[in-house]
């Protein structure tokens, strides 16, 4: 039975001969029911109710641990693979990690969020006879057959919410460990994915939504950046930027253009009133995000770089084959 009572589950071999297991799980508030089926890979070794924080079931084969939500009539999460010679198992109160004992001791502790493993095994003289999570998830008590009971601190942080895109992360890891990708506040950050588009996430609402570009499927994020007041960012696709500005329920949307060459970083002045754009032409270039008309341009010296400081409104030019480095504050720069 469920923790509520509510819901019915059996498993049994696969029928058709197969060494997969069959659980069917029956509403029994609903009258007649007809039970949801799921097929699980291997032999059954161990099944019960989940968690009242999570009302559902865990259900352990030789090939997979899974939890069953029996309102969705399938997986919740995603599987685990289990070590191969389980002894003992068990589900944290909040029904989001499993732990395993084994013939060798402690074998570790798995996520049902992202199907990874949390904590790895500790190696133990005796096998594993029973597995137990403490109330709040932070320790796993494992009893050895040898009469010897091991606390061990899983300091796992428990997540408040989590969000799998449809795509994975830049590889290149900077435009997202950039500060001015968050919002003031950090609780709006821009993503950059790796199929080359912008994702808005919201941390207080645990949500993420596309940011929309007015390019071509061609054209891939390289940066993503918010301004002071978080009502305003950009987006760099190399030698095209969008600039979008909304305020209630207005938008404003600008497309910029580079002359020259592909920006290798872009910031907004303090006070939000310009974008800066360092390109790889030895240009700094600053464009008015009232209007998107571009405001000014600064020559740099010669194979100088540079790196935008957006806060204090300074550009600094320095680099391998330049001795110096000089400074240009903005956006009166001398």
């Amino acid at each position: 039975l469920s923790a509520d009572g509510r819901f019915l589950a059996a498993a049994a071999p696969a029928a058709d001969g197969g060494n997969d297991t069959i659980v069917q799980v029956w509403d029994l508030e609903s009258k007649p029911s007809s039970p949801s089926t799921t097929r699980l890979p291997g032999a059954l070794k161990a099944m019960g109710s989940a968690p009242p924080a999570r009302p559902g079931f865990w259900v352990l084969t030789e090939q997979r641990c899974a939890m069953l939500d029996p309102l969705l009539g399938r997986e919740w999460g995603f599987p685990v693979t289990p070590p191969g010679d389980v002894t003992a198992v068990a589900v944290s109160r909040d029904g989001r990690m499993v732990a395993f004992g084994g013939k060798q001791g402690f074998a570790g502790v798995w996520s049902f969020d992202r199907g990874e493993k949390l904590l790895p095994p500790l190696i133990q003289e005796a096998a594993t006879v029973g597995i137990e999570f403490s109330p709040e998830g932070h320790r796993v008590a494992v009893a050895s057959s040898n009469g010897t009971v091991l606390i061990l601190g899983t300091h796992l942080l428990q997540e408040d919410a989590q969000l799998r895109f449809d795509a994975p992360l830049a590889m290149d890891p900077l435009p997202n460990l950039d500060p001015r990708a968050f919002a003031p506040g950090r609780e709006r950050m821009l993503v950059t994915l790796d199929d080359g588009s912008v994702r808005l996430v919201d941390f207080a609402q645990a949500s993420e939504r596309l940011i929309p570009s007015r390019l071509d499927n061609r054209s891939r994020a390289m940066q993503a950046v918010f301004d002071a007041s978080g009502h305003r960012h950009a987006v760099s696709y190399g030698q095209v930027m969008e600039l979008w500005t909304e305020t209630g329920q207005t938008t404003n949307h600008f497309i910029l253009s580079t002359p020259h060459g592909s920006t290798e970083d872009i910031g907004f002045t303090s006070g939000g009133n310009q974008l800066v754009a360092v390109c790889t032409d030895e240009h700094v270039r600053l464009w008015n995000t009232v209007d998107g008309s571009l405001q000014q341009e600064i020559r740099l010296p010669e194979n100088g770089g540079a790196l935008f400081n957006a806060g204090a409104g300074w550009v600094l030019a320095g680099g391998p084959n330049f001795p110096a480095v000089q400074g240009f504050q903005l956006p009166d720069p001398k």
